[in-house]
Parts: C-alpha cells; structure tokens; sequence
C-alpha cells in the first residue's frame, strides 16, 4: 500500500472520528440539536395538579345528599378532574390530598373550584395539615385553618355544634331535625324539587345522628326583588363568589385562590408552613329555606399551583 493510499485511508478514518464526537458531544453546531434534546432536559409541563386522593366524605343532610352530586360516585368525580361534590348543611366535609406536597410559595398556592355565581355564595372554611408523623393520614392536631376575611370577627360563631337526627322513614324526603349546643332547634326543610332521603344513607356504620362542631358564619340569605340572594364573603373560602372567584385560565377560573401563609393555630395564632400534605372543606353556613333549601358548600375540584 503506497504513501497516498494509506494517506487518504488515513484522512477518512480522522473525518469519521471527529464526526462521531461531535455528535457525542452533545454540541449544537451542525448537529440540529436544541436544549430540549439535551440529556435531562424537558418542556415544561403545565398540566393541572388535580386532587389525587379523597380520604374522607361526611356531608352533614342537605337536598343534593343520596343523589349523583352527594355520593360515593361524585366523590370520584373531583378526583384528577373537574366535578362536583355537595357538603350537604353545616359542618359536612371533605378531605382531600394531591399527589404531592403542597408548597408554600409567594401568592397563591391551591385553588378549589365551585359552583357559585352573583346571586350564590355558600362558603365553606378551608383549613390544611401536614403529615408530621408520615402515617400517610391526617390526625387531629395536625390541622390548621386558613383565615379569611370573617376571621376573627364577632359575627362568627366558634365552636359552634350541630347535631342531625336521623328520620325514621328513609325512603323519601323528610325534614331532618338538628339541634345545638346553643339551645336551639330547627330542621332542614325539604323542597318540592329533590324528593329523596336527606340525610346521608352510605356512610360507614349507619349512624342515626351526625355531629358536627366548627366556625359558623353569619347567615348570608336576603330577599331581593322577592328572590332569596345568598351574597358573598370577602375572600377566603371555598364556593364563594369573591372578587378572585373569575380570575384565571381555563382551569383555575371560577374558583376561590388560598394561600398557605394565612395558616393559624387553633389558637387564632399565625403559622409558618413550608408544605402542606392534605386539604379540608367544611359547610360553614347553617340555614335553610323551603324554597331553596339549605345552604351547603359545593366543590368541583382542585388545582395544586406548585410547579411540576
């Protein structure tokens, strides 16, 4: 093999090398590769952080209790979409958590979507836990709630306690009975347009009486134009037709905006929380109306805005 030959042999070995290289190298010239095709590297990904899990439903009676929007399967309605699920009257609840921490960053940092509108409001308190003891369930003294604009007010009744009697006829609609640790008594009236039980019929245990304790709210009902108007609170609460309520994109409008730094103990104390593991909504108006029926929170789901 002469001296040019081994020459050029030479020179095409070297071209191939240096081309293979190049390409190991992850260089961008000549290549066509972008930053998005580098190893490790991904387009950012804005898909909704919708609620992952809900740990537990206990609606207090109301007329959308034992229909599709008060049931096991409206639970799994808000879970990794947009649904609907009834609290029934005061203090009925949801726990919920998504598929991660929550991160307490500046503004807002989750979202509960609902279905108030001007002439509607039915707001429900918020309050958030974290999993201090990892056993992957919120305990008592892990809750802290979110104040809103009614905090601390002399119009708000605390520790206040409800308790719902069960009827003895559970195949249609009666009114159900409650008392409470006030000395009142009343019932939840029934309306014309929702004609089944009232009062919850699949939760565990079957129990003939519900008891609830929490912040009540002054009653938000007026009569307008001979219409009864539920107005809104400030800001601050779940199904709540607030200045807030309409902001956002396709997937956060429409819903009531929380932030974590406004986390207080349960003595009215204010808490640093760097993440937050699970999320409560409870009813937080105690009034009905034969014509409209009772006031119960309704949520459609939630949104997590802590990035992926």
């Amino acid at each position: 093999m002469n001296r040019v030959i081994r020459f050029f042999i030479a020179l095409l070995c070297s071209f191939f090398i240096f081309t293979a290289c190049s390409k190991d190298d992850g260089g961008t010239e000549g290549n066509g590769n972008t930053d998005n095709d580098m190893p490790g590297t991904s387009v950012e990904d804005n898909t909704p952080r919708w609620i992952s899990e809900v740990l537990e439903y206990c609606p207090a009676p109301g007329q959308f209790i034992n229909t599709g929007s008060g049931n096991e399967t409206a639970v799994q309605s808000i879970i990794g979409k947009k649904g609907l699920l009834s609290l029934g009257g005061f203090g009925g609840y949801v726990i919920f958590r998504f598929d991660h921490a929550v991160i307490n960053q500046d503004g807002y940092d989750f979202v509960i979507l609902g279905n108030a509108f001007g002439e509607s409001s039915e707001p429900g308190i918020v309050s958030v836990a974290i999993d201090k003891n990892g056993n992957g369930k919120p305990d008592d003294d892990e809750w802290y709630e979110l104040k809103g604009s009614e905090y601390g007010k002399p119009s708000v009744t605390v520790g206040y306690t409800v308790t719902y009697i069960k009827p003895e006829d559970t195949n249609s609609a009666r009114n159900i009975e409650w008392t409470d640790n006030l000395g009142n008594s009343g019932v939840v009236t029934v309306n014309s347009f929702h004609t089944q039980c009232y009062f919850p019929l699949f939760l565990e245990g079957n129990p003939d009486r519900l008891v609830f304790t929490g912040s009540r709210l002054p009653d938000n009902v007026v009569v307008e134009n001979r219409m009864e108007v539920l107005k809104p609170v400030g800001w601050g609460y779940a199904d709540n037709y607030s200045e807030d309520y309409t902001e956002g994109d396709d997937n956060t409008k429409n819903s009531n905006k929380f932030d974590i730094a406004n986390a207080v103990d349960a003595s009215g104390n204010s808490v640093s929380l760097e993440k937050i593991d699970f999320v409560k909504v409870c009813t937080a108006l105690h009034w009905s109306s034969p014509v409209i029926g009772e006031a119960s929170t309704e949520i459609c789901g939630a949104i997590s805005l802590t990035p992926r």
